[in-house]
């Protein structure tokens, strides 16, 4: 009975020795898990920061750009307010070619019924001179004569 009682004991005691180093060893690897795991995500965070930076930079200078043509674009229009005669002066021509289109279109319809009666003019001249050409072959009876 001792004897089976030390060798009881003797197994207790080093299955107690094997689940320390278990335990130890079990603790290493989470330990060494973490720290890997620690090293992924900032190797993560490092790729998500820098892409950040660079998301941010060209935010900057899209910022800047639309800045430079707000204040180019605040400056043009204190331009027109400040070229009052000159925009006067455009109006004025404007409507100026706007009559002179009108009276050029008006001529055009002048011309063309001017060529139109020329050309009805020309046709009855023509007609005439047949008429005249037709009456000068007919020889002419003298009144008197008869």
């Amino acid at each position: 009975n001792t004897q089976l009682g030390q060798s009881a004991e003797q197994t207790i005691l080093s299955l107690r020795g094997i689940v320390e180093k278990l335990r130890a060893e079990n603790k290493f690897l989470k330990d060494a898990r973490r720290s890997c795991e620690s090293r992924n995500m900032n190797e993560l965070n490092n790729v998500d920061f820098n892409k950040l930076k660079k998301l941010y930079s060209e935010s900057l200078d899209k910022v800047s750009s639309l800045q430079m043509e707000l204040n180019m674009r605040a400056k043009c229009q204190n331009c027109t307010k400040a070229d009052t005669p000159v925009r006067d002066e455009m109006a004025f021509i404007k409507e100026q070619l706007s009559k002179k289109t009108q009276l050029l279109q008006k001529a055009k319809v002048l011309l063309t019924r001017a060529a139109a009666k020329e050309k009805v003019l020309k046709e009855q001249l023509l007609m005439w001179k047949l008429k005249c050409s037709e009456l000068q072959n007919v020889p002419v009876i003298d009144e008197i004569s008869e």
